[in-house]
C-alpha cells in the first residue's frame, strides 16, 4: 500500500519509540528511530509527472537484540506497507555495543 508523509510518520510513531529525522540528540536513550531521505524517482505516464516518490531509510538504533526490529515491522505488515529486508550495522557507542537495524520505505508525494 501506497502510504503519504504523514501516515509514514505516524506508523513510526505508533512503536512507541522515540523518533527523529536525520540524527537522534545526543545522550537520547536506546532504542529510538531515525528516519533520513535516501533518494527518490519520478512516478510518469504518458510522459506525465503524476507523483514523486521518496524512499526514506528507517534506522532503528539499539543495545537490545533484533527482537526490537518487530516493533516496526507488526506495524508496517499490519498497514501492508512494503519495506526492504533489515540489514545491520554494529558499533561501540559511549562504551555501549550498538546496532543499527535499517531498512528502506518508498513515500508517495503526488503532484498538483
Amino acid at each position: 500500500m501506497w502510504i503519504d508523509f504523514d501516515m509514514f510518520r505516524e506508523l513510526l510513531k505508533q512503536t512507541g519509540l522515540p523518533v527523529f529525522r536525520d540524527k537522534a540528540p545526543k545522550n537520547t536513550a536506546y532504542p529510538y528511530l531515525v528516519y533520513t531521505h535516501a533518494f527518490e524517482k519520478d512516478k510518469r505516464a504518458s510522459n506525465k509527472r503524476l507523483g514523486n516518490i521518496k524512499t526514506f531509510q528507517v534506522s532503528i538504533f539499539t543495545a537490545e537484540t533484533e527482537k526490537v526490529i518487530n516493533k516496526l515491522t507488526n506495524i508496517l505488515d499490519a498497514y501492508q506497507v512494503p519495506y526492504t529486508s533489515f540489514d545491520s550495522i554494529a558499533g561501540d557507542e559511549n562504551d555501549d555495543t550498538v546496532t543499527n537495524y535499517f531498512t528502506y520505505l518508498d513515500v508517495m508525494y503526488h503532484v498538483e
